[in-house]
């Protein structure tokens, strides 16, 4: 559900809030969290719709 959220914020346009969501939602994960790679794949959405994914 907390990862709705964040790709909400995306689909109106608040970039810059999602990723902040996305980083704390990282940061509050613990490693075996089922849902680190969906989080991680969002993450990487968010950088490369504000055209900052550096491969």
């Amino acid at each position: 559900m907390k990862i709705l959220f964040g790709r909400l914020m995306c689909d109106i346009g608040l970039w810059n809030q999602s990723q902040q969501f996305f980083e704390h939602l990282l940061i509050e994960s613990n490693s075996n969290d089922e849902d680190i790679a969906r989080i991680e794949s969002s993450f990487g959405n968010v950088l490369q719709w504000k055209g900052e994914w550096i491969e």
